[in-house]
């Protein structure tokens, strides 16, 4: 009988230490970590594009015969060239390229995107404009300050077109790249 208790005893202890060791690699199953991620942005300013002068052909002649063309260069100057019978009137107003100025954040690089032609509508025909980007466009915003660039164009004007004012609009896009 004492036998019987010894052996009694140590299943038990055995039992308790079965036990003990049972529940702390269960407690392992159930151990957590964590850790801390972290975002981020950065914020720059919006880009913005203003028409600040218009593209101005002046005040042209109508060709007495066959068909007359002008240029406005893309350039600050806006130089105009004629060709064909037209002329530029004596008294007519200044001719400019069209000027844009883009905003946004200094340094930060943009591409333009433009229409090729517009269209001038007035008492006669429309007359179709061939627009033209300046030579060298910049690609990226000054710092400091805005950027510009420049749009000239080069009509055709027929003998037959009726005269009076004519006038049309065209679209510029900039965005970031």
């Amino acid at each position: 009988m004492n036998r019987l208790i010894k052996i009694a005893a140590a299943t038990a202890a055995l039992s308790l230490i079965a036990g003990s060791a049972f529940a702390q690699v269960a407690g392992v199953s159930g151990a957590s970590s964590t850790a801390t991620g972290t975002a981020q942005t950065t914020l720059i300013t919006a880009i913005a594009l203003s028409a600040t002068q218009a593209l101005n052909f002046g005040t042209i002649v109508v060709p007495t015969s066959g068909n007359g063309t002008v240029t406005v260069a893309a350039t600050a100057g806006g130089a105009v060239s004629t060709a064909g019978g037209a002329v530029v009137a004596p008294a007519s107003a200044t001719q400019t390229a069209a000027q844009f100025t883009v905003t946004g954040q200094s340094g930060a690089n943009f591409s333009i995107s433009a229409p090729g032609t517009t269209t001038l509508a007035g008492p006669g025909t429309a007359i179709q404009v061939t627009l033209t980007a300046q030579a060298t466009p910049p690609t990226s915003i000054a710092s400091p300050g805005p950027t510009v660039f420049y749009v000239g164009g080069t009509m055709t004007i027929p003998a037959a077109q009726a005269a009076g004012a004519y006038t049309g609009t065209f679209t510029e896009t900039v965005s970031y790249d």
